[in-house]
């Protein structure tokens, strides 16, 4: 049962199979750019994953899961074996990476939305913030083109944008297509 989806910069496909405890990944095929393709067989990552929702790359190509069974995210870092990077995330349900390597993370269970940033290439969950106040029950994330956060609220039936000025500072969100004043 597929939660969500994810393609990365090499044209990758990863996919939350959310009911197997996995993620699928779909290698891209080079030169193939008809999107009725079909991919090969996928590989799986992910070894004690339970009910995964959520996976994204950051730019070097770290793979990043919401483990959301083990309230906890998962970390595959280029080359390297698993590693949890934030444990006590209650169900984690969307994750995003930003430029400057930074991993947002919506912490559905204590409604709010994480900022963990990256410190010299390396996420350092004790240096995280809370950002995007005022969304009262957040579910999905992403990163825009200008690097602002938009996060959709669950109970509100909305969604936010976060300026990208704002994130640092963990200001409140306003609510798409209001003015920002």
């Amino acid at each position: 049962s597929p939660a969500s989806l994810f393609v990365d910069t090499d044209g990758d496909l990863y996919v939350t199979d959310t009911g197997n405890n996995a993620i699928l990944v779909f290698p891209s095929f080079a030169g193939v750019s008809n999107a009725g393709a079909v991919f090969g067989a996928p590989m799986k990552l992910g070894v004690g994953l339970l009910a995964p929702l959520a996976v994204t790359v950051d730019g070097p190509g770290n793979v990043y899961i919401a483990d959301s069974g083990n309230n906890q995210i998962v970390e595959y870092p280029l080359g390297a074996g698993q590693q949890i990077v934030a444990a006590n995330i209650l169900t984690p349900s969307a994750l995003a990476t930003d430029t400057s390597g930074s991993l947002f993370v919506v912490d559905q269970g204590n409604y709010r939305v994480l900022r963990i940033p990256s410190v010299n290439g390396t996420l350092s969950p004790n240096d995280a913030v809370e950002v995007g106040l005022g969304v009262a029950n957040p579910y999905g994330v992403a990163i825009g083109a200008s690097s602002d956060l938009y996060v959709t609220d669950k109970t509100n039936a909305a969604a936010y944008t976060v300026a990208r000025s704002q994130i640092g500072l963990g200001f409140g969100a306003l609510a798409i297509g209001t003015a920002s004043g």
